[in-house]
């Protein structure tokens, strides 16, 4: 491996396929309570072609006392109905459980990305029907209380280079919740409404360009 890398073994979530990768953290994205995410350089290490490393998003959550859907296993679960239910989550999500962190797709690759911390203040070709996207997903996921909660930081605009929007769930920690009979990992009901009421406000305040 080449100076400042380091190699791990990273499931897929959805099947029991596994790759042996290198690992080079290029910049640190951010740092807080709810864990570390870097932007780094990843290559398989059984492919003997040639260097073919790219960028992809290195996240390493923490799991939050009281917070049971911050737990890797939760976002795993979360990852794997939204995935296998055909929603628009990264199309790489893997896992490497001796080193406790993620390895997923740099969706910087297709576009700019707006979200509850970038809030998207410039207009886009088809705002009315992201808006329109938003509220179904909502609705789609919580699948009559047998689905995924989306919570507010769940939801990502990524704007392509012709100006176009393309709604992706990026963020399956905190405030996204698996639920199982109307009931989230805290054994609190999860009414549909709400889940409704969250897209809405997400929409409101963070997809304005007015702002």
């Amino acid at each position: 491996m080449a100076e400042g890398e380091y190699s791990g073994e990273y499931k897929k979530i959805n099947s029991n396929l596994s790759t042996k990768a290198a690992v080079g953290v290029s910049s640190q994205v951010s740092k807080g309570t709810e864990g570390d995410k870097f932007l780094a350089d990843v290559r398989v290490l059984a492919d003997t072609s040639g260097d073919h490393a790219r960028s992809f998003f290195i996240k390493r959550p923490n799991e939050l006392p009281d917070c049971p859907e911050t737990t890797h296993s939760a976002i795993q679960e979360k990852y794997k109905w939204l995935k296998s239910n055909g929603f628009p989550v990264p199309p790489t999500y893997r896992y490497d459980e001796a080193r406790k962190e993620f390895v997923i797709t740099d969706m910087n690759r297709f576009g700019e990305i707006y979200d509850k911390a970038n809030p998207l203040k410039k207009a886009i070709n088809n705002l009315d029907e992201i808006i329109t996207e938003i509220k179904k997903l909502a609705k789609l996921s919580f699948n009559d209380g047998n689905g995924v909660y989306l919570g507010l930081d769940a939801y990502s605009v990524v704007v392509d280079g012709e100006n176009n929007g393309h709604i992706y769930l990026l963020d399956l920690g905190r405030g996204t919740y698996r639920i199982n009979e109307g009931v989230d990992e805290k054994g609190r009901t999860k009414l549909p409404h709400n889940a409704d009421a969250i897209a809405q406000n997400f929409i409101d305040s963070y997809l304005s360009p007015s702002l």
